[in-house]
């Protein structure tokens, strides 16, 4: 996170990703419930039970994004390899087709990020979402092309088990951050917004005095 990338453009756009760009709720509400149907119709439980699990789980890793959730699932574990590979990929593929149904821009956010794009403006889109996470949502929007970089929380480490079935390239939908991208950071989740010294610091990557930087 150090170096500068000089811009002759005065002016830069810090932007969130989820409930600025679009609605997140209603995309991982709509997933969440896809992906818990299918539990229920391959284990014999019902649907309190599988909530607990889920948020048992999330609550140790804190967060509700972690990619390894559904092999962390109590009864997952019994299957043996092949068949928890062919449960995790089925589900999570359920949860990414639920939930992209519901991925729309809000109104005006295109043209917004294409006129900035257009008139040289640097736009940086700055989450707390996982960068994996951020990075295959902004694809499946559409709106990458108009990013000039991104700062997201750093990739999830999977515990050393040998039982594990998934790589995060195995996500539906996964995309890795653009090459063309000035700037690629990975944070730790100390510095989850609003971090002033994260905003300075992409600031000072594009030597950009912070008057002439607008946050959203």
């Amino acid at each position: 996170m150090t170096g500068s990338v000089r811009m002759k453009n005065p002016a830069m756009l810090i932007t969130d990703i989820d409930n600025t760009l679009y609605d997140f709720p209603a995309y991982y509400e709509a997933g969440l419930r896809a992906a818990i149907e299918e539990i229920l119709n391959t284990f014999d439980a019902d649907i309190d039970t599988v909530i607990a699990w889920l948020r048992d789980i999330y609550a140790r890793h804190g967060s509700i994004e972690y990619p390894f959730a559904i092999e962390e699932l109590p009864p997952a574990r019994n299957f043996g390899l092949d068949r928890r590979h062919q449960f995790v990929q089925r589900t999570l593929r359920a949860f990414w087709t639920a939930a992209t149904a519901q991925l729309e821009l809000y109104p005006t956010v295109q043209f917004a990020l294409r006129e900035l794009h257009r008139q040289g403006v640097p736009v940086i889109a700055y989450t707390d979402a996982p960068i994996h996470e951020a990075t295959r949502r902004l694809s499946q929007l559409g709106v990458s092309r108009y990013l000039t970089g991104i700062v997201a929380r750093a990739w999830f480490r999977k515990r050393p088990m040998a039982t594990f079935v998934l790589c995060l390239q195995d996500l539906p939908g996964f995309s890795r951050p653009s090459r063309r991208l000035e700037i690629v950071w990975r944070i730790p989740s100390s510095e989850r917004k609003p971090s002033v010294a994260v905003y300075q610091r992409i600031a000072n990557a594009f030597d950009m005095l912070p008057s002439r930087v607008t946050v959203l």
